[in-house]
């Protein structure tokens, strides 16, 4: 009995390593809702935006070292820039007191074998902080950032603080690049890639094969069965059907959208007029020769658009579109 008290207490203060840090998260979300109010506007984007979270790997005082979880390289990912989100602006000060100026500096290095290269440097002022629209302080990689994702080096992020008192600089140490740049066992910095989009649609198929999560039952579906004894009474149109994602296990890696409007292809095709020469002539072969294994001509999909959507692959955060997700038009054929 003592050996299994102790072993429960090792459990609970072991912390847990399957955690996943996601300090992306609010920026992406928010970036796919604003994206969505503009699209009517101005068109579905052809960028597609990667976010990598970053590992705290070594913290001394005034510095980070880390780097970012990229999985394996996408097929045909062509990188057009690329920015490191530092922390939240509001959480910057929250944690430096409002009654002083402070201007903070923080300096990105590359390492590699034991040498270190600055490659960035910006410098942020509490006073012009309010006025910023970005929700972020940022800094841009510009071409330092490589095309390919794999193989990134190990970057250092050194902080400096200091309080400006009647024009004078003097140095803060007590506030630690830890203190500022963890947050909830996570450390804060994360990039944001722009790309242009290529071979989405094998891209997304191999994220769907990977998932090994099991269909959800049948009873869970709540869609009307569509049999073939109901007729419609009008043409052949495409017509409302609201997919819950949850409903086909797509939750488990698609955050937004929750549901979608797919379409669905409904109506009759008694009118001669509308079909195309392929369409007549299995009509009248089937006419003649019903059990032939051509079928019947019946109301069917013949084009589809992409959505926009907020995914999971691999660890990171990625806003793209699903293609060839959403009926476009219907045809009898």
């Amino acid at each position: 009995m003592m050996i299994f008290y102790t072993l429960l207490i090792l459990l609970t203060l072991t912390p847990s390593t399957t955690q996943t840090c996601l300090p992306q998260y609010d920026y992406m979300v928010n970036l796919y809702h604003k994206s969505q109010e503009t699209a009517e506007s101005s068109g579905q984007s052809k960028t597609k935006i990667h976010s990598f979270a970053s590992t705290g790997l070594y913290w001394t005082g005034q510095s980070l070292d880390m780097n970012f979880r990229v999985g394996s390289k996408e097929s045909g990912l062509v990188v057009q820039g690329a920015d490191l989100y530092i922390m939240p602006r509001h959480r910057l000060l929250t944690l430096l007191p409002s009654t002083q100026r402070y201007k903070v500096t923080f300096s990105l290095y590359i390492l590699r074998r034991a040498k270190s290269w600055k490659i960035r440097e910006e410098t942020f002022d509490t006073y012009k902080l309010d006025k910023m629209k970005e929700d972020y302080l940022t800094m841009s990689f510009g071409r330092t950032f490589k095309r390919s994702l794999l193989n990134l080096p190990r970057y250092r992020l050194t902080v400096s603080i200091t309080s400006v008192i009647a024009g004078v600089h003097y140095k803060v140490t007590s506030l630690t690049a830890k203190q500022l740049l963890l947050h909830a066992s996570c450390s804060t910095p994360f990039i944001v890639v722009r790309a242009t989009r290529q071979d989405e649609l094998a891209f997304l198929t191999n994220i769907m094969q990977r998932k090994k999560r099991r269909s959800p039952s049948p009873a869970l579906y709540r869609y009307k069965d569509v049999t073939s004894l109901e007729v419609p009474s009008f043409k052949c149109q495409k017509r409302k059907f609201e997919l819950q994602l949850a409903d086909i296990g797509w939750d488990s890696w698609v955050i937004a959208p929750v549901k979608v409007d797919i379409g669905v292809c409904r109506g009759r095709c008694d009118d001669m007029n509308d079909l195309i020469p392929y369409a007549i002539a299995k009509h009248i072969l089937n006419l003649k020769m019903p059990n032939r294994e051509i079928g019947n001509i019946c109301c069917q999909e013949t084009s589809y658009t992409e959505i926009a959507a907020l995914y999971v692959a691999e660890g990171q955060l990625v806003m793209s579109n699903l293609p060839q997700f959403v009926v476009s038009d219907c045809k009898c054929r």
